[in-house]
């Protein structure tokens, strides 16, 4: 139970750095989507807004995966208490 602990940890806090991005990250994205777009030109702040909500939407993700794991471990050790009565 505590390796799984650790593990569910260890994948929420990977999930919150990546959805939590610096400029550097926005830009990288905004530039990948204006790529797969053909390149045009005067729409960089859309790909810039694109980018960002990609971002937060990642962030909101990893937020309710990091809730559900919790209350996973909740329910979890609330058996096992249960079970040891």
């Amino acid at each position: 139970m505590q390796r799984i602990s650790a593990f569910s940890e260890e994948l929420k806090q990977q999930a919150r750095a990546l959805a939590k991005p610096n400029e550097d990250l926005i830009r990288k994205r905004a530039r990948e989507i204006w790529e797969e777009i053909g390149r045009p030109t005067g729409r960089d702040e859309k790909f810039w807004f694109q980018a960002e909500r990609e971002f937060r939407e990642a962030e909101e993700l990893a937020n309710e995966s990091a809730n559900d794991v919790y209350a996973t471990k909740t329910r979890l050790s609330k058996r096992g208490r249960r079970a040891s009565v």
